[in-house]
């Protein structure tokens, strides 16, 4: 009770925002926006679709040009980038689906950038030699 009351006072005198979903889905966003940098011809006409609705009507290959390993910010902004808060909350099966989707197709763009991003972990990053150093996994779409 100490901790939630300590919160309040704290986003109340830092004049905070609570973050949206987009900041809760950093990761998978973050994988979806890695397969669009690596992979944009590979994705299906259906998961074009889905990229583009995801992220606020930007395409997959302008969100790969936005994408950094190791920042969501240019692609969540958080909460005023492309991703988009509504379409998460009205299509939550949809995102799901979409993401499990197109991580079957790239489960090793997945993996790296979750290794990367989500825990830091040093992987050699250039488009033509991906590879993870700690494992030796090949990072090839």
């Amino acid at each position: 009770i100490v901790a939630i009351g300590a919160v309040n006072l704290m986003m109340g005198a830092l004049d905070a925002r609570p973050g949206g979903i987009t900041d809760a889905l950093g990761i998978p966003l973050q994988q979806i926006a890695r397969v669009s940098r690596d992979a944009p011809q590979s994705l299906s006409a259906d998961q074009r679709t889905f990229i583009t609705q995801l992220f606020d009507g930007t395409s997959p290959e302008q969100i790969g040009e936005l994408y950094n390993p190791w920042s969501l910010a240019p692609i969540n902004g958080y909460g005023e980038g492309p991703a988009s808060n509504q379409f998460i909350r009205e299509n939550p099966g949809r995102f799901i689906r979409g993401w499990f989707d197109i991580g079957r197709q790239h489960f090793q763009t997945f993996l790296v950038s979750f290794l990367q991003g989500g825990l830091g972990i040093g992987i050699q990053d250039n488009r033509t030699s991906q590879f993870l150093l700690l494992t030796g996994l090949s990072n090839t779409a």
